[in-house]
């Protein structure tokens, strides 16, 4: 399996002013992409601004 980046796994860090449970709860989910051979992993930092 071919990794475009050379890494196995990345997260993705997204600074948002608030978010709710539901909504991290559906989008703070890891993600593996098959041909890249790497998972992304979101995580949303609240700055509470």
């Amino acid at each position: 399996m071919r990794k475009f980046s050379g890494l196995s796994e990345i997260y993705l860090v997204f600074f948002v002013e608030e978010i709710d449970d539901d909504n991290r709860t559906r989008y703070e989910s890891d993600y593996s992409d098959k041909v890249a051979g790497t998972t992304v992993m979101p995580i949303f930092a609240e700055t509470g601004f």
